[in-house]
């Protein structure tokens, strides 16, 4: 059981390290070391999940998770495999340059 439990944290390890390395080769800075989960600073939580959502990607907008924190967005890399990390990367690039409408 250890070293299926071994496995695991080296599969999750290796998923949030590809998400975090892609972000940051788009100068994108994400928190969190441990986890599922990594936290990426937004100025509209909302606007940014929406964004994503429309290119096929589910976040959070932070908003439940922070108590102090700025606004920003959860992602959870539990399921998305280290080759994927690169579209979701640009992704969230594409949807940090969305800029609100009246109509959001």
């Amino acid at each position: 059981m250890a070293r299926v439990l071994d496995s695991a944290a080296q599969v999750y390890a290796r998923r949030g390290q590809a998400l975090r390395a892609a972000l940051r080769d788009r100068g994108i800075a994400a928190s969190g070391r441990s986890g599922f989960t990594c936290w990426v600073r937004v100025a509209d939580e909302d606007g940014v999940a929406s964004a994503l959502a429309e290119g096929g990607w589910a976040v959070a907008p932070g908003q439940r998770f922070r108590i102090a924190a700025p606004p920003g967005i959860r992602i959870c890399f539990a399921s998305l495999e280290a080759a994927d990390a690169a579209s979701l990367a640009a992704e969230v690039a594409r949807a940090l340059r969305h800029r609100p409408s009246r109509l959001d």
